[in-house]
C-alpha cells in the first residue's frame, strides 16, 4: 500500500471524515501537506509521522524562511497530527504524536473607536468603480453596515444568500451551511436603514443574483483592496484590522451599549467572547468599589 502522506489524506482520510466537507478544509489540508513537502524538500510519507520530525518542521515555519506566527504554525502541524492521530487509531502507524502545540502570545482585542469607524465609512464612499453592477461605494458601506449590524463573518457575509433576508419583515436567516462550523443558523434582526441600503442593491436595483454581496475576484484581491480603503482613511492596517475587527468593533460596542455580546456573536460561553472579542481599553472594569488608601 502507498506510502505517501498526501494519498493517504485526500484519499482515505478526508472522504471518511464527514466533519471535514468544506472546500475550505480541504485547501487547508492542502496547503498544509505543501508545507511539509517543501520542509522535507520531496514528497512526505507515513514514515515521516515523528514527533522529532514535526519539531523541526516547526522551527522550519517559525524561521526566517518562512516566518509564519505561532498560531498558523499551530494550525498548519494540527491538521497534519489530527490525521496521524486517526491513523494510529486505525493501526496505520505504531506512533502517537505527542509533541505539544508551539505557545501562542495571546493578543488584546482592539476594537475601532468611533470617530476610526467613520473615517473608514468616509473611505468607503470614496471608492470608484462597479463590484459586480453595483457601486463599489454602496457594496463596501453596505457590508460593513451589514457587519456592524450583525457581527457576522466575513465568509458567511460573502456567501449569503439573497433568500436568506427578509426586509420587509427586517430580519435575515443565515443558513448553518454556510456559517463556521456548520451547525448553527443565525437570524438576526437588520435596523430599518440597514434594510434600505440592502433593497439599493438588490433585485431589482440591480441585476438577478443569488448572493448579496457577489465578489467574483480572488480573496486578495478583496484584502488588497480593504488594505486601500484603510490607508486612505490614515487607519491602522495590519492583519487584525481586516474585517475581523469590525465584529469585535460589533462585540465590544454592543457590551458597551448594556447589550449581550456573547448571545450576538453566537458564542456558548462568555469567556470566549471576553477573551477574544471585547476590547479591555474600552470595556474597562468597574473600579468604583476600591477606596484609595493613600
Amino acid at each position: 500500500m502507498s506510502e505517501n502522506l498526501r494519498h493517504w489524506i485526500f484519499e482515505r482520510y478526508l472522504p471518511q471524515n464527514l466533519k471535514a466537507r468544506s472546500w475550505k478544509t480541504h485547501k487547508n489540508y492542502r496547503e498544509a501537506v505543501n508545507d511539509f513537502a517543501a520542509f522535507l524538500g520531496r514528497e512526505p510519507t507515513l514514515g515521516d509521522l515523528s514527533d522529532e520530525t514535526f519539531a523541526v518542521f516547526a522551527g522550519y515555519l517559525l524561521g526566517p524562511t518562512r516566518n509564519i506566527c505561532e498560531r498558523t504554525t499551530n494550525e498548519k502541524m494540527g491538521r497534519i497530527k489530527t490525521f496521524w492521530r486517526w491513523a494510529f487509531h486505525k493501526r496505520y502507524v505504531d506512533t502517537f504524536p505527542t509533541i505539544c502545540n508551539v505557545p501562542v502570545p495571546e493578543r488584546v482585542p482592539r476594537a475601532w473607536r468611533e470617530d476610526e469607524l467613520v473615517k473608514l465609512i468616509n473611505s468607503c464612499r470614496r471608492e470608484r468603480g462597479f463590484i459586480e453592477d453595483i457601486p463599489a461605494w454602496r457594496w463596501w458601506i453596505t457590508i460593513h453596515g451589514w457587519w456592524w449590524c450583525t457581527g457576522e463573518r466575513k465568509e458567511a457575509t460573502l456567501l449569503l444568500p439573497v433568500s436568506a433576508l427578509d426586509l420587509d419583515n427586517l430580519t435575515a436567516s443565515v443558513p448553518a451551511g454556510i456559517r463556521k462550523g456548520r451547525r448553527k443558523p443565525a437570524v438576526y434582526c437588520l435596523w430599518p436603514d440597514l434594510a434600505e441600503m440592502l433593497r439599493e442593491m438588490l433585485p431589482p436595483a440591480t441585476k438577478p443574483r443569488e448572493r448579496v454581496f457577489p465578489f467574483s475576484a480572488h480573496t486578495s484581491t478583496f484584502y488588497n483592496r480593504y488594505d486601500r480603503m484603510l490607508r486612505r482613511a490614515g487607519l491602522p492596517h495590519d492583519r487584525y484590522c481586516k474585517p475581523q475587527k469590525m465584529r469585535v468593533s460589533h462585540a465590544t460596542w454592543r457590551y458597551l451599549s448594556g447589550g449581550d455580546a456573547t448571545r450576538s456573536l453566537g458564542h456558548e460561553s462568555d469567556k470566549t467572547t471576553r477573551k477574544h472579542y471585547l476590547d479591555p481599553t474600552l470595556c474597562k472594569p468597574d473600579e468604583r468599589q476600591l477606596f484609595r488608601p493613600w
